[in-house]
């Protein structure tokens, strides 16, 4: 169990700094490391992609592309597109550019908006990209929350340092834990449905996850698991911690065994 000291143990320490550190670990690494990794398709001009929790890296590899300003960017495109080519007039416009005496020359150009399928490609993007970013929110508020439930724990054992109250630091970390577990597992799933919708429509490469950032979140995750189990051997009984030895009478057992009956 650990040496006591100052009415604390071993285990008290170590439920203290891995619950306060794992989220701390999750928040940090998900700020700048990647989760989602895929491969470069050269035969499309398709450069290595990394996807982070809140942006994805651009054409360039850099993680400039934010959900959230991506959101805004194809949201108004989408807009501009439809009031132009989703009207009749529009349509015939299009009809004219992309069938009529024009289409050789359209069909090298790089039109979208005149496109039916390419605008529902952009207003997909465009729902896709808030999902993406109230996701990211989800996460991060769900290890905030995480963080403040394992301080709350802090002050369970350090200031009120009852044995008797262990047992509810224990299921508060045991919350805590589930909320990052939690977070993870509902950003994996809906940036998992994002990808596979965009292979539907376009040659859009799959990324697994396997970033950097997905092995530090998991040992984070791993040092909440810690603390819950350090929490465990603090909250069962002083009973169950003493030297089993020291039920004796007489104390431990002498060199020799017990003497013979008199």
């Amino acid at each position: 169990m650990g040496k006591k000291k100052g009415g604390l143990m071993g285990t008290d320490y170590g439920a203290m700094f891995f619950g306060v550190l794992g989220p701390i670990v999750i928040i940090g690494c998900s700020l700048v490391m990647p989760m989602r990794f895929a491969k470069p398709n050269m035969e499309i001009s398709w450069p290595n992609r990394w996807y982070y929790i809140l942006q994805a890296t651009d054409m360039g590899t850099s993680p400039s592309a934010k959900y959230k300003f991506l959101k805004l960017e194809i949201c108004m495109r989408f807009d501009q597109a439809q009031q132009t080519f989703g009207n009749p007039a529009g349509m015939l416009m299009g009809k004219f550019m992309t069938d009529g005496p024009l289409a050789s020359i359209t069909s090298l150009a790089p039109i979208c908006d005149v496109k039916a399928a390419c605008r529902e490609h952009m207003a997909t993007r465009c729902i896709w990209y808030e999902y993406l970013y109230f996701d990211g929110m989800c996460f991060f508020g769900a290890n905030m929350m995480a963080f403040a439930q394992n301080a709350l724990t802090i002050i369970i054992i350090v200031i009120l340092r009852k044995r008797e109250y262990r047992w509810y630091a224990m299921m508060i970390s045991i919350s805590a834990c589930g909320m990052s577990l939690g977070g993870l597992c509902y950003w994996i799933m809906d940036s998992h449905y994002y990808l596979k919708d965009m292979q539907t429509q376009t040659v859009w490469p799959y990324a697994p996850f396997n970033g950097s950032g997905s092995k530090v979140v998991l040992g984070g995750i791993f040092l909440e698991m810690l603390a819950v189990g350090c929490n465990f051997l603090s909250s069962r009984p002083e009973s169950e911690n003493k030297d089993p030895m020291a039920g004796f009478a007489g104390g431990p057992m002498p060199m020799g065994g017990m003497p013979p009956p008199s």
